[in-house]
């Protein structure tokens, strides 16, 4: 349906074109602002990747499914990351980087050595956190679920290295051992 307007405001329209328009100078470039801080969602995503390590996010969440105490916990993380890091280490950051090692895992955003952004996550901070996320069903996501239980099922299939009878099992391979 067509709006008819009075030639008044037809009028008004038509003498704002011959209005001077006023010009606004653009920036020859743009300057991007860098948060100088590390949101608790970064570090639980980073978190909840698990160790960098093939399968170390399953591996750390049965063992909190467990029901180690702290002590166990932490000593079992040390182990499960190791010493070592990578980069990007944060989702949407792609100048970030993860370092862990004895002390706990060092998160940084801005260049590697001279961060803007940087926390130390120690060990105990680290535990408490994984073992919050497990609690709360927050540690792995629906398809981390389903990955989780083809993990657990392809384990169970694999043979305990120097065990004859489960690989004749596992292979239907049988031969007389001596």
């Amino acid at each position: 349906m067509a709006v008819c307007k009075k030639p008044e405001h037809l009028l008004s329209e038509i003498a704002d074109l011959s209005t001077e328009k006023t010009e606004y100078p653009v920036q020859d470039s743009v300057e991007v602002l860098h948060e100088d801080f590390i949101t608790q969602d970064e570090i639980d995503e980073r978190l909840t990747g698990g160790s960098n390590v093939h399968h170390g996010q399953f591996r750390i969440y049965e063992y909190f499914m467990e029901g180690h105490d702290k002590k166990e916990n932490i000593a079992f993380l040390k182990n499960e990351y190791g010493t070592g890091g990578g980069s990007p280490a944060l989702i949407g950051s792609d100048r970030s980087d993860e370092w862990h090692d004895s002390k706990g895992i060092k998160l940084g955003k801005g260049r590697i050595g001279d961060p803007y952004a940087k926390v130390l996550l120690k060990w105990n901070v680290v535990e408490k956190r994984i073992r919050e996320l497990v609690n709360a069903d927050k540690y792995l996501t629906p398809k981390g679920k389903e990955a989780f239980a083809q993990y657990k099922k392809s384990r169970r299939r694999k043979p305990c290295a120097g065990s004859r009878k489960s690989w004749s099992m596992v292979s239907g391979w049988s031969a007389k051992m001596p």
